[in-house]
């Protein structure tokens, strides 16, 4: 059973969880690391790494500290 909250609103977007953990291994960052330079939580990274849809300013946050795009790190 997961336990990410069920958001209906179509604005929220859904992690690639193997790109962002790919990325964060070129980078070489541990997950309160990335969290830290994002700017954020760290329970909304670990979600987003479960595969919890999010908000998209959480994934241009970390987008920004991973330099890359953020349609680089969601399933569109």
């Amino acid at each position: 059973m997961s336990k990410c909250k069920d958001y209906r609103d179509i604005t929220f977007l859904k992690p690639d969880t193997m790109k962002i953990s790919l990325l964060m291994a070129e980078h070489q960052l541990e997950p309160k690391e990335l969290a830290k330079a994002a700017g954020m939580s760290s329970s909304i990274l670990y979600g987003i790494r479960r595969g919890c849809l999010a908000k998209p300013k959480y994934f241009g946050m970390i987008a920004k500290v991973l330099e890359c795009s953020v349609t680089d790190i969601i399933i569109t």
